[in-house]
This record gives structure tokens, C-alpha cells and sequence, in this order.
């Protein structure tokens, strides 16, 4: 019986019979939402969340959720084992939902479980294979919250245009969506104090019109946002000296450098056979440009925007300007080789190993991270690896996208390997395990 995640190695022609995949049940949590009278509460939903890294930040993400019915009752099933903490949201509804002389400036705000608004104080539930947990009761209390109004213009005058408020710069990935009336006018009750992202999105045919804008909410605000129509970002892709390669593979995407709202889609597209791409119905913003699927053996060597020529990590694209975007390639990737032991000498058999850049400026992006796991015999390769300088890591147990926390990977400095590679060179490294200490949710919850 292999464990989770181990490698298998296979030879060319060998054959491997007898693997044995064992499945989990998943868990079930379940119980019900009253308000400060001890009433039950309808329509309140209630997620269960777990921390994950998002961009080197520690955040809590949904894994399941569940509306409560009529009795305030809620049941989230399908939840694989490990440890939630819940939240509870009342969601409002965009007008109509009270007379403008009735509505007061107490709402109720999102709660974790027992009933704190701070997740750091939040009970922590440990879901165990196919275990049904119950009793898992909320108390929902009114208390002083904002309430966002304004009005998307649309081009287009009278239409429903879909309307998200984000949380930024928050441990909790909290995201309000709504639509406005046939009007353009929205209201949002119930928000936290806050910084916040809010987008608006309309439809046109094939067009997405759209508008963002930041916000700092610290009282009652209304707010205005003009829709701006689609743009398009084009551009070529070709190999330094004109060699050959298969660059059907290549795809092309751009990245809002303000990513308060995660969940919005970001421009993609795969690149033609002449060499060019084209990303359609694009927001007006600024964007970080992401270049990924290079054919083996090759990295992004330089980036020209318009006429200035400027580094991968420094290519920032101003969707609105037009500028044509030429993308230079060069068939000298460098790559390692190298195995991974423990501290008593013992080859570190699936260890995760990740590539981190120096550059602070690339800590942030991670498609300049790279990672891969060890065989059974402790061994890895790393390849089209751009040149330039690196350090490197191997974990027995890491939680992913931990390696994009500087703060993190402090607590590993004797563990770093630093490497600098140059165009086709390979290197052979031998890298120490580094010891993975508890994370701050499980040392808050021993």
C-alpha cells in the first residue's frame, strides 16, 4: 500500500499491477442559525472554510456551503477530512427589501462559529473521514455595518449589470455579488469596515463591458462607476534567430495588478500559427503579462511593449493604450538535477522541491516559481529554467503555495540552497530537508 501522494517510477516496457487506491468518505456538518431573539434564520448561508495560500498570502477559502431552510436548519456534505472554521452570511437583496424610512444602520454581519466576526477567535472544527457532525448551532446578532448604494451607467441606459464587492488585503476571501435594477442602481447591506474591490460586468453579445474601483469603507457610501467598453491586447511571439520550434502550446494571459477580486476571469488566449495572439474583451486596467506552455528547452528572454523593451518581471501592460506586445523567445533554458536527503542522511523519497526566485520583485508572481516532487529515490529535475539566480527548497509536508510567503521561508535559511544558473547550463545540487514547523492555525488550535 503506497501513501498519498507517493512517486511511482517506471522504466521504459516495465509494467506495475496491484495499485490499490483508497478513497476517503467525505464528512458532513450540520446544524442551525438563530438570530439574537433565538428565532431561526432563513436563506443564511453558511460555508465551511479552510486556510489556503492565495499570491503568498494566508487566506481562508470555501470548500462547501449550505442554505438554511425555514427552520434555520443547514447541512454542507461532500467535505473531504481536515479542519473548517464556518462563517454565516445573511445575503441582502439589491432594493425592495424595506422601505427607506425603515431601513437603521444595524444589519447582520458575517459570523463565525459560535458568533464572533473575527476569525481569529473562531472555533475550529475538526472533520473526520465520513464522520456526521451536528449541533453545529449559530448565533446571529445585529450589530453597526455599511451600506454601499450607487449606480453602474451602462451604455447602453436601462440593464442588469452584475456587481461584486471584494475584500482585500483580509484574511477572509469575502465576495458579495449582486445585480441592479433596470436602472443601474444597487445596494449592498451587511459590510464589515474594510478595504474592498468593486467590479460591475455587463454583457453585450459577445462584448463584457466593465468598470473597477477601489474602495476603503469606513462608513455609509454611495458610489458612481461608468461602464467603459472591452479592449483588445495583441502582440507576436517568435525564437531568437529565427529557429524552429512547436509553439502551438504557447498561451498568453495578462494578470490585474490589483487582485482584490479573485474570482474575476482573467485574458487568455493560445497563440496562432503565425506567431501572434489576440486577447479579446479585456477591462481597461494594468495588467501583468503571463507567458506559459514554452516548447522544451526555452525561456522568455525579452518583452517589448510598444517601444520599450522590458524585463518578464517588469512587463506591465496598459490594456487601453493599444501598444503591440512582441515576445522574444531563446532555446537556452538551463535545469537541475540533484537529490533530496533527510537529516539523518536518508534519501528524502517524495519531497516536494520548489524553485524560489531571488529577485523580490518576482516573489509575488508565481509563474516565476517552480516545483516538483522527488522519486523513491530522492531524486528530481528541474528544467527550462530562465538564468538568473535562485534559492531551493524541499519539504516532506508543505501546505501549497506556502513558498510564496517570504515571511515563511525565513524560518528555512539553513535549509537554502542558493543557485545562479546561465543559459544551457546544468547544474547537479544536493538539497537538506527542511523541517516544516506547525502552522499558525495548528498551533492555535494544540
Amino acid at each position: 500500500m503506497l501513501d498519498a501522494g507517493s512517486p511511482l517510477t517506471l522504466d521504459a516496457g516495465s509494467k506495475l499491477e496491484g495499485v490499490l487506491l483508497p478513497l476517503s468518505p467525505h464528512a458532513v456538518l450540520s446544524g442551525r442559525v438563530f438570530d439574537e431573539r433565538g428565532d431561526p434564520l432563513s436563506y443564511v448561508k453558511v460555508q465551511a472554510l479552510t486556510y489556503r495560500y492565495v499570491y503568498g498570502r494566508r487566506q481562508l477559502v470555501g470548500v462547501g456551503a449550505a442554505t438554511t431552510n425555514d427552520l434555520g436548519e443547514y447541512r454542507i456534505f461532500g467535505l473531504p477530512s481536515g479542519r473548517y472554521l464556518l462563517s454565516a452570511v445573511l445575503p441582502r437583496q439589491t432594493l425592495g427589501e424595506a422601505a427607506e424610512g425603515e431601513r437603521d444602520e444595524l444589519d447582520y454581519v458575517p459570523t463565525f462559529y459560535p458568533r464572533g466576526t473575527d476569525p481569529a477567535f473562531a472555533t475550529t472544527i475538526q472533520a473526520r473521514p465520513g464522520s456526521t457532525l451536528t449541533g453545529i448551532d449559530f448565533m446571529m446578532a445585529r450589530a453597526p455595518a455599511i451600506r454601499l448604494r450607487g449606480r453602474i451607467v451602462s451604455p447602453t441606459g436601462a440593464a442588469m449589470i452584475t456587481v461584486r464587492l471584494s475584500a482585500v488585503e483580509s484574511a477572509v476571501g469575502t465576495s458579495i455579488t449582486t445585480i441592479t435594477d433596470p436602472t443601474g442602481r444597487f445596494e449592498i447591506g451587511g459590510v464589515s469596515p474594510g478595504a474592498y474591490l468593486i467590479s460591475a460586468t455587463l454583457h453585450r453579445g459577445e462584448q463584457v463591458w466593465s468598470a473597477r474601483q477601489r474602495l476603503v469603507l469606513k462608513s455609509n457610501v454611495d458610489v458612481a462607476l461608468d461602464l467603459a467598453p472591452p479592449v483588445e491586447v495583441t502582440g507576436s511571439v517568435r525564437i531568437e534567430g529565427d529557429a524552429r520550434a512547436d509553439l502551438s502550446g504557447v498561451r498568453i494571459g495578462l494578470e490585474p495588478r490589483d487582485r482584490g477580486d479573485l474570482l474575476a476571469a482573467l485574458p487568455q488566449a493560445l497563440l496562432k500559427e503565425d506567431g501572434t495572439f489576440r486577447l479579446a474583451n479585456v477591462c481597461p486596467d494594468e495588467y501583468y503579462l503571463s507567458v506559459s506552455g514554452l516548447p522544451e528547452g526555452h525561456y522568455l528572454k525579452s518583452v517589448q511593449i510598444g517601444s520599450r523593451e522590458v524585463s518578464y518581471e517588469a512587463a506591465v501592460v496598459r490594456a487601453d493604450t493599444g501598444e503591440k506586445i512582441a515576445l522574444l523567445l531563446n532555446s537556452g533554458a538551463a535545469s537541475f538535477d540533484g537529490v533530496v536527503v533527510d537529516r539523518q542522511g536518508q534519501v528524502g523519497a517524495g519531497a516536494t522541491i520548489v524553485l524560489v526566485p531571488a529577485d523580490q520583485a518576482k516573489r509575488g508572481r508565481l509563474v516565476f516559481y517552480r516545483v516538483t516532487k522527488a522519486d523513491t529515490n530522492g531524486r528530481f529535475r528541474m528544467k527550462d529554467i530562465s538564468p538568473g539566480t535562485y534559492s531551493l527548497y524541499a519539504w516532506q509536508d508543505i501546505e501549497p503555495g506556502a513558498w510564496m510567503d517570504s515571511g515563511f521561508l525565513e524560518q528555512f535559511a539553513d535549509s537554502e540552497k542558493r543557485v545562479t544558473v546561465a543559459e544551457k547550463q546544468q547544474q547537479t545540487v544536493q538539497l537538506k530537508m527542511a523541517i516544516t514547523p506547525p502552522t499558525a492555525e495548528g498551533r492555535q488550535n494544540q
